[in-house]
């Protein structure tokens, strides 16, 4: 995946906080609150000031781009990646983020062009024409308040180095999976399967966030084909995140690839998403905790649009 500084925002990223976004519509405890963003601009995220509802009360948040679904998770995962990538506690702040561009990657340019370019098409014609943000908020929030405030920049309408425009950018995809039947010993994650994704083009598997305690894993093998690609260990895997500026989780081990800051370090889904495994092996934690039946999980995909 060329993802390559080459166009004048990447190079020259100028970055602005906007209020000017529409505002939630439908914001009522047992509702589903929605957002349509503006066309225009290049977004990196958006922030939500919030009140009268906790992070735990969003009970799934879902990005849309031309209709269709590009991000699928709670409220709290949200929270979590906010919080891995050096951020804060959402309820600490109130505010809950939703990224689209990825943080902290070292090559210049690459947060720029992994930011959703609106209204610009690539030279295949794929464009985004429409943003939507949809929140699902439990009935028992007590008087829910939804306030989005946008980081964002002008739309690149630059050519890449093919001549054509740039585009919509490298999108993420954040979508839960649940892995079930947890057995002590190896387990293989279930397949990755991304609702509405043609694998026809490269795709990267950036991040995997498994809602299961680092002390349940001895290791973790990744292989394709039968071959190891990856060995991690758990203690060796959250110093290392932690010496590149990353915040371990409670309750979470995340496999990060590119913890480093070199985005194209992510695992590589170019042609069947069965030949790359991860395989877990498990255990009690001694003295403590069983296993769980099951444990939710975080894929955090980056590609081109698919229409």
């Amino acid at each position: 995946m060329p993802l390559s500084a080459g166009t004048n925002a990447a190079m020259n990223p100028i970055m602005y906080r906007g209020d000017d976004l529409n505002d939630f519509q439908n914001v009522v405890a047992g509702g589903t609150a929605r957002l349509e963003v503006r066309n225009g601009f290049m977004y990196h995220e958006i922030q939500v000031e919030y009140a009268g509802v906790t992070v735990a009360q969003m009970t799934e948040v879902r990005v849309k781009l031309n209709n269709q679904v590009y991000y699928r998770l709670r409220g709290s995962d949200l929270d979590v990646i906010e919080f891995y990538d050096g951020g804060l506690d959402s309820d600490s702040v109130g505010i809950l983020v939703i990224p689209f561009s990825r943080k902290g990657l070292k090559v210049p340019g690459q947060e720029v062009l992994t930011a959703l370019n609106m209204q610009v098409p690539d030279g295949s014609g794929n464009l985004f024409t429409n943003l939507t943000v949809e929140i699902d908020i439990a009935g028992d929030a007590a008087a829910p308040v939804l306030t989005p405030i946008a980081l964002k920049q002008p739309a690149d309408l630059s050519l890449g180095a093919s001549g054509a425009p740039v585009g919509p950018g490298y999108v993420r995809r954040l979508i839960d999976f649940t892995q079930g039947s947890v057995h002590q010993g190896v387990n293989r994650l279930r397949d990755l399967v991304i609702p509405g994704q043609v694998v026809a083009s490269r795709l990267l598997l950036n991040r995997l966030f498994l809602n299961i305690d680092p002390a349940h894993v001895r290791n973790i093998q990744v292989r394709r084909d039968n071959v190891e690609e990856e060995y991690i260990r758990p203690r060796v895997n959250e110093r290392n995140q932690r010496a590149n500026g990353k915040q371990p989780v409670a309750g979470w081990t995340i496999i990060d690839p590119t913890a480093q800051g070199i985005g194209l370090n992510g695992f590589d889904f170019s042609t069947r998403i069965d030949e790359l495994e991860f395989n877990l092996d498990l255990q009690p934690i001694p003295n403590g905790a069983a296993l769980p039946a099951s444990f939710r999980f975080i894929a955090d995909f980056i590609g081109l649009p698919t229409q």
